[in-house]
């Protein structure tokens, strides 16, 4: 409980007792650090029964010498020391003990004496230890008391110990699901509130860089093949010929989405399929058209079911882009497009030491009251 007092003030810092478990310590109850810069060393001298009697006193008193001769003979150049008591003390018998430890050497000495220690644990930052160390109950003026002071605190203290525990469940829950095949891409790019009919140069290109063991690229190519309908195909750089993944979504004349999602399947001799975690380093870069990246107005890309990038479609060129090595791995009809690369928010690269951000399902509202049923997506 003294350690605890000692701690609410402010001018001591790294308070430790100095043993912990019981057993001597040789008269010095407790360490700490005064205003930051000065070593402490502390006693504590608590009797049982206390009346207040003179004999009470010379025992305060004479414990108080003890402890302060134990922690010089241990310290020499000790200049700050404390004592506890639960003796009521007077101002005059605190005073000729503080003297005596000036006389000494010593130029800071703070004694907490009973009604000290009383007022400290009837303030409201100290109600919480009358409760956890003399079973005091609260009155309810002391419990409002207290709330109105640490409330918040602790209130902010519940939130952070939830997410702390929401963030180490999904680190867990990702790297459960990082193991298992990847097979699923998608991405989605939002045309509005108002539906609009998706133009025939709608397109997406999305390459995925480095991938394990051959450092090849997977390459992931959707276009607007009617106004109803986007297909999509998915291929490696080291042979564009053959399809690795295809996908394709059918929308109404007018759509607020213009979106594409490619089952893939990708495997190697020596590690067998591919999981998300050997796409974990990775380069990953979106190119989209023109029409497409003057339409939307902000996009989602997912990886299997977690979310890699989203935000707001912003270009990092104003002039269309290509790469010398496209050439060799990407078909010509792919490559007649004009390409601008997208600003991807927070880096192209994802580590599976920061788990991806896991989408969650889209909840559907039918409000059937009226005589016109309404839908709406949350």
């Amino acid at each position: 409980m003294c350690l605890a007092i000692l701690s609410l003030d402010r001018q001591y810092s790294a308070v430790t007792p100095r043993r912990p478990e019981g057993g001597p310590d040789g008269g010095r109850d407790i360490e700490a650090i005064f205003r930051g810069e000065t070593r402490c060393l502390g006693g504590i001298g608590f009797q049982n029964s206390v009346e207040d009697s003179a004999k009470n006193k010379r025992e305060a008193t004479n414990k108080f010498h003890d402890d302060l001769k134990s922690a010089l003979q241990a310290e020499p150049d000790l200049r700050s020391f404390v004592f506890f008591t639960n003796v009521d003390l007077t101002p005059a018998e605190i005073e000729k003990l503080r003297d005596a430890a000036f006389k000494k050497g010593v130029t800071h000495v703070d004694v907490f004496w009973r009604e000290r220690i009383r007022q400290v644990l009837d303030s409201p930052e100290g109600l919480g230890l009358r409760y956890q160390y003399l079973k005091l109950s609260l009155s309810e003026a002391e419990q409002a008391a207290f709330f109105a002071r640490f409330g918040g605190q602790l209130e902010q203290l519940i939130i952070n110990q939830q997410r702390s525990i929401e963030s180490r469940l999904d680190r867990i829950e990702f790297f459960s699901s990082s193991v298992l095949p990847f097979n699923h891409v998608s991405v989605s790019f939002s045309l509005g509130d108002k539906p609009i009919p998706i133009q025939d140069d709608m397109a997406v290109l999305i390459s995925i860089s480095g991938i394990r063991p051959r450092r090849d690229s997977l390459f992931l190519y959707c276009r607007s093949e009617s106004r109803i309908k986007t297909v999509g195909k998915a291929w490696m750089w080291s042979d564009p010929s053959k399809h690795v993944g295809s996908g394709q979504s059918h929308h109404p004349e007018q759509v607020k989405f213009f979106s594409n999602s490619w089952s893939v399947n990708l495997f190697d001799a020596s590690v067998g399929p591919f999981a998300l975690k050997d796409i974990a380093g990775c380069v990953v870069d979106i190119f989209v058209t023109r029409p497409l990246l003057e339409a939307s107005v902000d996009y989602r890309f997912m990886l299997n079911n977690y979310v890699a990038h989203d935000g707001v479609p912003r270009t990092s060129s104003e002039s269309p882009v290509t790469r010398s090595w496209w050439k060799d791995g990407i078909p010509s009809s792919v490559l007649e497009h004009q390409w601008y690369p997208l600003m991807l928010v927070g880096g192209s690269t994802f580590s599976s030491a920061s788990p991806l951000r896991r989408h969650e399902p889209e909840t559907i509202h039918v409000d059937d009251s009226s005589t016109s049923p309404t839908i709406t997506i949350s």
